[in-house]
């Protein structure tokens, strides 16, 4: 919603991200790591 796009917009974005994500977990068969909650408040 910051980039001026509807909400509908913004969650298709959002969605699409994370699908984006999923996919090349699976494709690459690498397991999720989550970063540490330091470097998610400097991103």
């Amino acid at each position: 919603r910051a980039q001026g796009k509807r909400h509908n917009a913004a969650l298709i974005c959002l969605a699409r991200r994370r699908c984006d994500v999923l996919y090349a977990m699976l494709r690459d068969k690498i397991p999720y790591q989550p970063r540490p909650a330091a470097s998610i408040a400097t991103a």
